[in-house]
């Protein structure tokens, strides 16, 4: 560190990036030395080496996440992948895991909305790449799956759209307090003023999601604002947006008097694998947990393929499942 001014970190990367090349050879309780020609050659990955998976799952209340972590570990192992997970609760439950590059890949699920320094740390250290699942991380040198909710949206607009429904409302969680609207907002905002114009007013609301789930009373103030539109604007549909629980929406409509999907048709955008969410009556448009696992797959063997190919962002396209909550207006 003295002699070329470097931090231990950037030390301590260069010599994993030697181990990795063959350059050196790292033994346990023995320390880390110049590799002879020899060992150079043992280390090296052989093609027939099957491709080592480290993935770190945040273990939360979300059933979502549950189920996006069981899948991709399944199907990793079908394609023939070593694979090791690790369910954590907080980033200072890794801190045990500052391995030596161990693993080719590591597949990260973060905390929602929330890539912590140190959780990038630890990736790094012990694997080669970094794949995170469900964070935006344009602008890294991470590799990513992202969800489409462009795409979700527009697909929730056609379903509706094909039913007849020309007035549509979005009601799109905030779960952080933000008063910039999201993409999903700006997006249906637009298509708004193209398909209404001037003649109907947009109906969009954003309530709060707590982590108890506790949005009945948000969700009935939405009801409420639904109500008191004049008939000629007011939505004969809802698009919602986010983790609400299927049973405290269905509360909410039954307390307002309000017929699903006779007064108003309702497609959630959100997980189509949580039943929670949909319970088995909300038509859903989502990404299913194995569609997003396949396309992570599908990257780590890209990644695998191209090492040195520029960070690739790609997407597990959503899919509509269709319930009794949507229905033909009229």
């Amino acid at each position: 560190m003295a002699k070329f001014n470097a931090t231990q970190y950037a030390i301590h990367l260069a010599l994993q990036q030697l181990n990795q090349e063959g350059v050196l050879v790292s033994h346990v309780g023995r320390g880390t030395v110049v590799a002879s020609h020899g060992e150079a050659v043992s280390v090296k990955p052989k093609a027939d080496q099957p491709t080592r998976v480290l993935l770190l799952h945040y273990r939360s209340n979300s059933k979502r996440n549950d189920l996006v972590s069981d899948a991709i570990h399944h199907i990793l192992l079908e394609r023939g992948c070593r694979v090791v997970s690790v369910a954590y609760k907080d980033d200072e439950d890794l801190n045990a895991m500052r391995g030596e590059g161990q693993f080719d890949f590591c597949v990260v699920q973060p905390r929602r909305s929330i890539l912590s320094t140190r959780l990038i740390d630890i990736a790094r250290r012990n694997a080669r790449y970094v794949i995170v699942e469900g964070q935006t991380v344009s602008g890294t040198e991470f590799d990513g799956v992202v969800r489409d909710q462009p795409t979700s949206l527009r697909l929730a607009i056609r379903h509706l759209s094909g039913l007849g429904h020309t007035r549509l409302g979005l009601v799109c969680e905030d779960g952080h307090g933000g008063t910039v609207e999201n993409d999903i907002e700006q997006l249906f905002d637009f298509w708004s003023e193209v398909v209404h114009g001037t003649d109907v007013v947009p109906f969009s609301r954003r309530p709060s999601q707590d982590p108890d789930n506790t949005t009945q009373s948000n969700i009935d103030q939405v009801l409420t604002d639904w109500r008191d539109l004049p008939d000629a604007a007011r939505p004969t549909a809802l698009i919602i947006c986010g983790s609400f629980q299927a049973d405290y929406l269905q509360q909410a409509f039954d307390a307002a008097n309000i017929r699903i999907p006779d007064d108003l048709s309702i497609v959630r955008v959100c997980s189509t694998s949580v039943e929670a969410l949909h319970g088995g009556v909300f038509t859903t448009v989502g990404r299913k947990s194995e569609s997003i696992a396949e396309a992570l797959a599908d990257l780590i063997e890209w990644r695998t393929r191209h090492p040195k190919e520029a960070q690739l962002i790609t997407r597990a396209f959503p899919d509509v499942i269709e319930r009794k909550s949507s229905a033909q207006i009229g």
